[in-house]
């Protein structure tokens, strides 16, 4: 029975104890497996509580991800109990794509889950690691993920040309770091001041080395020497990753902040909605340049996070503009060059794609109270570093 089924928005509970009372009865109750960051989890949902203005649909969500999130845990530790060579399971040769949202990193991302030799977690893994540990669960898993898809654009029509869901593709590991209720994914879902300032001083080593069991847990029984995954998000975390992942390659996405924000701002606008949020445009665009100045001032051209993480930086224009050059050279960084049989799946991919829609986005930077001058003086070293 899914949580759906027991629960309806006029009764629902966010209280912390209620929420791992329900994820203990929904994962058996057979056992005390330990629940971790419950602290984060506490924080968040004061802050939601207090600022998000969650509709009671919004509250039902965000119940039914919690507990389903508390669940996974239960099912993590269970499992990795009874396999702990699961987490000696080494973890080389992996590529992260990073960069402001709207930059070209799922762009990059689907190219590169074409290459036969890249391993690319897909959405439907992503939703349940542990689980999908299981080769006889995997048309339930993939039929779950499917489900996720549907609703999520009934809710939100626009998310389909704006970030394309699909269970058989790979998708933002953002899912095994929210996990830990410790990621910036949660400020893009609802307007959480409160939590995004107390996330900017956390060190998230912790949360990395959770997201690393997770990964584990994917690759134990389907491993790949080469792997890839993408989130914006770890561009404000590359050095808590680089110490988890002191052997990872990291690619960085680049795009000019007056084009990039204000698309950034309108992808906010949507998820919210499609979680029951509160929109206040200006609210998310105060926001996003506040945290795209803490996350792009200061970067360098092959910025090292350790000694053994290096960078290397791609511009989306370029990425737009010859997509199977820049993905060979992300390929020959990632130490796996393109074959002809990785290029002439990436070309076949980027022959199924949509053609792009003419005309304007449908939205301004004066939509979310941004100043085009503003932008340009305060990222103005940024551009001039990165030819954005």
């Amino acid at each position: 029975m899914s949580i759906s089924d027991t629960t309806r928005p006029g009764d629902v509970s966010l209280d912390l104890d209620d929420l791992v009372g329900r994820a203990r009865e929904m994962a058996g109750g057979h056992d005390e497996q330990r629940l971790r960051f419950l602290p984060a989890l506490e924080r968040l949902l004061t802050a939601v509580e207090g600022e998000a203005g969650l509709d009671p649909v919004g509250r039902l969500v965000l119940h039914q991800f919690v507990v389903g999130q508390l669940v996974m845990q239960i099912e993590t530790g269970r499992l990795v109990q009874a396999h702990p060579e699961i987490e000696r399971l080494p973890v080389e040769n992996l590529l992260v794509i990073t960069g402001m949202p709207r930059t070209g990193t799922t762009a990059l991302h689907n190219l590169l889950a074409e290459h036969p030799g890249l391993r690319a977690p897909r959405l439907w893994e992503m939703l349940a690691p542990p689980a999908s540990t299981d080769p006889v669960r995997h048309p339930q898993l993939i039929r779950a993920a499917e489900s996720y898809v549907e609703h999520y654009y009934t809710a939100a029509p626009a998310l389909r040309d704006l970030h394309p869901l699909d269970a058989m593709r790979p998708d933002e590991c953002h899912r095994l770091t929210a996990a830990t209720f410790t990621s910036p994914v949660f400020a893009q879902r609802y307007e959480v001041p409160g939590y995004l300032a107390w996330l900017d001083g956390q060190d998230l080593r912790e949360v990395y080395e959770y997201h690393q069991t997770l990964l584990r847990c994917m690759l134990w029984r389907r491993p790949g020497t080469h792997v890839v995954l993408k989130c914006p998000s770890h561009l404000w975390h590359l050095d808590a990753l680089s110490a988890v992942y002191p052997q990872a390659r990291i690619v960085r996405l680049h795009r000019d902040p007056t084009a990039g924000l204000p698309s950034a701002c309108n992808l906010t606008a949507v998820v919210r909605g499609a979680n029951g949020a509160r929109v206040d445009r200006h609210a998310v665009g105060d926001q996003w340049l506040a945290y795209a100045w803490l996350g792009l001032s200061g970067l360098r051209r092959g910025d090292r996070y350790g000694s053994d993480t290096p960078t290397l930086d791609v511009r989306q224009r370029d990425l737009r503009t010859d997509p199977l050059g820049v993905t060979a050279q992300v390929c020959d960084f990632a130490g796996l060059p393109m074959s002809a049989e990785a290029g002439a799946r990436m070309a076949r991919h980027l022959g199924e794609q949509a053609p792009e829609p003419t005309g304007g986005p449908g939205y301004s930077l004066a939509d979310f109270g941004l100043d085009r001058d503003q932008i340009d003086r305060q990222f103005s070293d940024y551009r001039a570093e990165f030819g954005v």
